[in-house]
């Protein structure tokens, strides 16, 4: 076994502090051996190969504390160790191992990988333990109004931890089998609909959402996901998503269940998505169903059935309540290429977010 990738023996001294400083020094190394891999030649750009060297970074941040000098240290306090295989390209360009692209063990199974196997992607594992293991993530959804040009009072809002995660299960289908989803990543929260009841938008109103990622010891934070919709924006949505079956869906009402419809609000820039559960409150007007059986929208989309109009409805007040289940896609590894999100416009209506802060002071209101 090559000595670069043992765990150093030296460590620093323990302090009964919680305050660890290996997560800043992780983060400084894994900036620098970026940097260090990347070269220009001739107009082109070169990556190095140092995956050796991430393989070290791993031994000692990740699956080893050399550098913890914490006595309860919180970044290591995860059991489980996650490792990403290397994906073999074929001649005809088709990537291969997606099944088995991700593999978990126990940090003291003998059955995991041995450092510098070649058969693991070294530079991703560090970096998805990294998001998996030493940072928290908090979503904060929230109402509110432009109260001039240049202001926007927050009326409601309601903060959440989540947790990251590289699968995902359908959020209106509960129970079903996961499905791996790396390299992006999902924050799901499924009692979505007790813990955000109380955010109800109205006309005039938007829906902010915003994820922060903080390390362990709170000592640094990043926004990675910021964006806002209209009630308009919103509520258009809502009601093109069941316009195509309205008169079908009516034989299936049942007062004892809420129809609820999902929509993406895609961040901007393209930058990572929202999936929103809209759903109407009672009492609010009848321009659409309370409630309904759990019918297969996608089957009834293809029937091409219209509604009727909704102009002898316009006199009823419109609100809308709106939960919110935040997936960030943003890609672990550089160099990439996603699959097209195109093939779930089909499944979840999809809206583009926008910039809270583009021309305008944010401020807490009363």
């Amino acid at each position: 076994m090559n000595e670069e990738c043992d765990a150093l023996k030296n460590t620093h001294k323990t302090t009964t502090s919680n305050h660890c400083t290996s997560f800043d020094e992780l983060l400084k190394r894994i900036s620098n051996l970026r940097q260090s891999q990347l070269t220009f030649d001739k107009g082109f750009e070169v990556i190095s190969n140092h995956e050796r060297k991430w393989c070290k970074l791993f031994a000692d941040f990740i699956a080893g504390n050399a550098y913890c000098n914490a006595k309860n240290c919180a970044s290591h306090s995860d059991d489980m160790l996650w490792y990403v295989s290397v994906q073999q390209v074929s001649r005809d360009f088709c990537v291969g191992q997606e099944d088995g692209q991700l593999q978990v063990y126990r940090r003291q199974s003998p059955n995991k990988p041995v450092l510098n196997d070649p058969s693991i992607n070294w530079e991703e594992t560090v970096c998805l333990n990294l998001i998996l293991q030493q940072l928290d993530f908090q979503i904060t959804c929230a109402v509110c109004i432009k109260t001039s040009p240049q202001n926007l009072q927050i009326l409601r809002r309601n903060c959440q931890r989540v947790y990251p995660s590289p699968s995902k299960r359908r959020m209106d289908s509960k129970g079903e089998c996961e499905e791996i989803t790396y390299p992006k990543i999902y924050f799901a929260i499924d009692d979505f609909e007790q813990i955000f009841s109380d955010v109800v938008v109205r006309d005039g109103e938007c829906v902010c959402v915003e994820l922060v990622a903080k390390d362990r010891c709170k000592n640094c934070e990043a926004v990675i996901f910021l964006g806002s919709i209209r009630y308009e924006v919103l509520k258009q949505a809502y009601d093109a998503r069941t316009s195509f079956s309205w008169q079908w869906a009516q034989k299936f009402i049942t007062p004892n269940q809420r129809r609820r419809e999902f929509v993406r609000m895609r961040g901007p820039h393209g930058k990572g998505y929202a999936e929103m559960a809209v759903m109407r409150l009672p009492n609010c007007g009848s321009e659409t169903p309370l409630s309904e059986k759990s019918l297969n929208f996608e089957v009834l989309g293809q029937c091409g059935v219209r509604r009727m109009s909704d102009t002898n409805l316009s006199h009823y007040p419109q609100r809308l309540m709106v939960t919110s289940g935040l997936s960030d896609g943003h890609n672990v590894s550089r160099g990439r290429r996603w699959q097209s999100e195109t093939d779930t416009l089909n499944q979840y209506r999809e809206v583009e977010a926008s910039s809270i802060d583009d021309g305008m002071d944010f401020y807490v209101g009363p």
